[in-house]
């Protein structure tokens, strides 16, 4: 994402900050935010989902983790080391990707419907960018 940032929208690393939330325990989150996008992010542990619960995001049934696309994701990462064992992650929780602005409105709201359903990095880079770009229009 860092590369992305910088190459296609270099202004948005001055402009905005990117938080990430995490049900994991604050121990693991410091090991894995070393290993993922190392200073792009402020990471935050939710051991208690309120994040999670505030903007929607259910936990699924086993059914749900079963579908092709899923599959594919966890074979992939197995088999590029990107799945760590004996971290807690709990599968059933779906997670999401937010824009808030400085008061708390949001602005864009992308909700995970299984655990490969993410939206691509430019996609959300260039939300970002479309809403900075109308709030210096309306300044």
């Amino acid at each position: 994402m860092r590369a992305t940032a910088q190459n296609d929208f270099p202004d948005l690393l001055q402009t905005a900050r990117f938080l990430a939330v995490s049900f994991e325990a604050p121990a693991a989150l410091r090991a894995q935010s070393r290993r993922l996008h190392a200073g792009l992010f402020e990471v935050c542990s939710d051991p208690s989902r309120s994040t999670y619960k505030t903007f929607g995001l259910p936990r699924v049934p086993a059914r749900a983790l079963l579908g092709r696309r899923t599959l594919r994701f966890y074979v992939r990462a197995a088999l590029r080391g990107r799945i760590q064992r004996g971290v807690g992650s709990d599968v059933h929780q779906m997670g999401g990707d937010f824009i808030l602005d400085r008061d708390g409105c949001l602005c864009f709201a992308y909700r995970s419907r299984e655990p490969a359903d993410r939206p691509d990095a430019r996609e959300l880079l260039g939300e970002l960018a479309r809403w900075v770009g109308a709030r210096r229009a309306q300044s």
